[in-house]
């Protein structure tokens, strides 16, 4: 009987733990999202500004360059773009986004930052675009930076709070 008493709270604190690593590395992978998404931004500028390529075309580009949640993302808009699935663009890169969130890290302020730009695509001049692309890149180097500085402390943080959740739960029921 002991023995199974043993084995459980061993359970609990590998649980705990395993709890704690993956809320502690919540924000890596939200900076790899960012990262991401502001490599397909030059992508998608390289595109704007130089090859002059259509929306649709962009996108899918942009898509076959980036690795998933993002290629989704963009492919899945990139058809929305090519077969007119009704609507205005934005609306269309806004239900993407929408669709896709699940799949990605991001939190509620970066899909509202990507829905606004979302608002400009296809629809302002090139240099208009271009600045869009601009302010968004802007955004995530800040938002990147930010999770630079605070990434460690709460890796710290949510992996000894999980800890001593288990080691707590292994006192109570021992």
């Amino acid at each position: 009987m002991m023995l199974i008493k043993f084995i459980g709270a061993a359970l609990v604190l590998l649980a705990s733990a395993a709890g704690g690593l993956y809320f502690g590395a919540a924000d890596t992978f939200r900076q790899n999202d960012l990262i991401q998404f502001k490599q397909a931004l030059a992508i998608l500028k390289g595109d704007i500004g130089f090859a002059l390529s259509t929306l649709p075309e962009a996108m899918a580009q942009m898509a076959a360059r980036t690795g998933e949640p993002l290629r989704r993302i963009f492919g899945q808009f990139s058809l929305a773009l090519e077969e007119g699935n009704g609507g205005e663009v934005d609306k269309l890169w806004a239900r993407c986004l929408d669709d896709n969130a699940r799949l990605t890290y991001f939190n509620a302020e970066d899909l509202a930052a990507l829905k606004q730009f979302g608002k400009a695509l296809g629809f302002l001049d090139k240099n208009m675009q271009l600045g869009n692309i601009e302010m968004t890149t802007e955004y995530l180097d800040a938002q990147i930076a930010a999770l630079n500085d605070s990434k460690r402390k709460s890796r710290r943080m949510y992996q000894s709070l999980c800890v001593l959740t288990g080691l707590l739960v292994v006192v109570i029921l021992f």
